[in-house]
C-alpha cells in the first residue's frame, strides 16, 4: 500500500526506494506511511530526520 501511495504522490519511484520499502520492517513502514501525508519529496518520506 505504501508503494502505491508513494507512486500516486511522487510518480515513478527509483529502484532503490522500492527495494528499501520492500525490505523495511513494520515500524519503518508505519513511520513512512505517516510522513507521506505531508512530505514534499520522496526523500522527506524515506530519509531519517536531521
Amino acid at each position: 500500500m505504501l508503494l502505491r501511495q508513494l507512486r500516486a504522490r511522487f510518480g515513478e519511484l527509483p529502484e532503490a526506494a522500492i527495494a528499501r520499502v520492500e525490505g523495511a520492517e513494520i515500524a519503518a513502514l508505519e513511520q513512512w506511511a505517516e510522513r507521506v501525508l505531508s512530505a514534499k519529496t520522496l526523500a522527506e518520506v524515506l530519509d531519517e530526520p536531521s
